[in-house]
């Protein structure tokens, strides 16, 4: 597997944290308004100063709840707060079975649905109106679920190998600026009004593709990576 990403790390510090407990992520953290502060070293950003953030091991719904903390999530796009949180990487992360939730939705007759963590899926509203440019996702990740984007800030996503299936709008109203995905399945919407897409590239692995483009206003490059017998 493969992650390829160029970062100018010269003007970035980066902190790097092995779990070691599912759920105890909120641990390694003093947050105040405006400043976070990293117990081990007293290493301290904000929205002027932003790091790249590296999780690994075994994750649970409350460590997504903090996580939504730390890159800025508000319950809404006009509550989304400042970048703190340039980079998020998870790419040496695993994410668990959880029975508690990590995001609540409610519709018009005040029905809920709460969202949990599932082992090899970025599941629904995941990483929803987070503010951090890039998200590098956990390696063994197959799928990804409707709404796991939405509203975010997030301009760009890698995507491990193992990537299998986008759901219906999985990739749904976020601010995607170029991509590349390989995934054998493409469902409906998966990119629908990524407003900001310029370019993507399909992988070779790529085996059904099923009206995932609509209002991608700013597309002027779409690459093809065909394989043949």
């Amino acid at each position: 597997m493969s992650y390829f990403a160029i970062f100018n790390l010269t003007t970035m510090a980066t902190i790097k944290i092995c779990i070691s407990k599912p759920g105890t992520l909120s641990e390694y953290f003093i947050q105040t308004d405006n400043i976070i502060t990293y117990k081990n070293n007293g290493l301290s950003f904000s929205d002027c100063d932003p790091i790249e953030l590296i999780i690994e091991g075994k994750l649970n719904s409350e460590d997504v709840k903090f996580f939504h903390k730390l890159c800025g999530r508000g319950k809404s796009v006009s509550e989304t707060h400042k970048q703190c949180i340039k980079i998020l990487n998870l790419s040496k992360a695993t994410l668990i079975a959880d029975d508690n939730s990590y995001f609540t939705t409610s519709d018009y007759y005040h029905h809920e649905a709460h969202y949990k963590t599932k082992p090899f899926t970025v599941t629904s509203y995941m990483f929803a109106y987070l503010n951090v440019q890039e998200v590098v996702l956990p390696y063994d990740i197959i799928a990804i679920e409707s709404n796991a984007f939405f509203r975010s800030s997030i301009t760009s996503i890698i995507f491990p190998e193992t990537i299998k299936l986008l759901h219906q709008e999985s990739l749904a109203n976020c601010q995607i600026e170029t991509l590349s995905i390989n995934a054998e399945t493409i469902n409906q919407k998966s990119f629908s009004c990524c407003t900001h897409l310029r370019e993507i590239k399909i992988g070779k692995n790529v085996k059904h593709i099923n009206g995932a483009f609509n209002n991608n206003k700013s597309l002027i490059k779409v690459e093809l990576l065909l394989f043949f017998i």
